[in-house]
């Protein structure tokens, strides 16, 4: 084993492609790349993205990025056995600004996963049957995914005429009168992430998380400081075990519901 942290180099960006409905566009060099960031989120739906971009070879008009554009590209990320690839769509282009020579731009371009842009009709329909069974067919019928889809049985046969919603509506209503099959005190969530759709119970993605860790052979070590007194190494020797934090702007409604649980864990080695 490695006595080597985690460091920035990591996480590797293998390459990334931009293309309109015509197929104009391709690889980006990475040198335009300024950062990446990918937003998951038990409480959204779908994937969120924001690509910062140097932009030399006038993309914008060539290409031209208007909305809607193909955007894809693969990480590898320690921890994950094997490379993750993201596709999305652009719905916006913000922070444009051009450099003072005049040759070049950059700007920011906002993107989604492709099913948030099919939540576009409304559903009228009856259906019938398991919950996870409704939520898996509105997936494929109605956003047209080809995603993997992890699901959680529910229990309880339902014949439900469903209000006019859109389909991403429509899974959020049934998420809430979801019951587990296994984890029937445990309430359920729909979300996206690099693996695919997930209509599981919140303790259900604790089980399903633990065995999809890959271990890397890395150690952390503590190193003891003797110039400092016993009391303040045994207040700084401590591992954190388990800890849960929720971000959102409707956090603290959604704790106030008991809709989260938070709870944190130490293990004082000292003591």
């Amino acid at each position: 084993m490695s006595n080597y942290n985690y460091s920035i180099n990591d996480v590797k960006i293998k390459n990334v492609s931009i293309t309109n409905h015509k197929g104009n566009g391709g690889v980006i060099d990475m040198n335009q790349i300024i950062n990446i960031s990918i937003y998951e989120d038990i409480s959204k739906p779908t994937l969120y993205a924001t690509i910062g971009v140097v932009d030399a070879l006038d993309l914008l008009t060539k290409i031209p990025i208007i909305g809607e554009e193909n955007v894809e590209f693969t990480i590898e990320t320690p921890g994950i056995a094997s490379p993750s690839t993201f596709k999305f769509k652009v719905y916006q282009v913000s922070d444009v600004a051009a450099f003072e020579n005049n040759k070049g731009l950059a700007y920011t371009l906002h993107c989604v996963s492709e099913e948030h842009l099919r939540n576009t009709l409304i559903l009228r329909s009856h259906m019938s049957g398991l919950i996870n069974e409704m939520v898996e067919n509105i997936l494929t019928t109605s956003l047209l995914t080809k995603k993997k889809f992890y699901q959680e049985k529910t229990v309880g046969l339902e014949l439900l005429n469903l209000p006019q919603l859109k389909p991403l509506a429509a899974i959020d209503f049934l998420r809430q009168r979801a019951v587990g099959d296994d984890h029937r005190a445990s309430p359920f969530v729909f979300f996206e992430n690099q693996y695919g759709f997930n209509f599981s119970t919140i303790k259900g993605l604790f089980e399903r998380g633990l065995k999809e860790v890959v271990p890397i052979g890395r150690e952390f070590f503590f190193k003891q400081n003797p110039m400092v007194s016993p009391e303040r190494q045994r207040e700084s020797f401590r591992s954190i075990l388990n800890y849960q934090l929720v971000y959102n702007v409707e956090t603290y409604r959604k704790l106030q519901q008991g809709a989260y649980k938070i709870r944190t864990q130490m293990f004082d080695l000292a003591t």
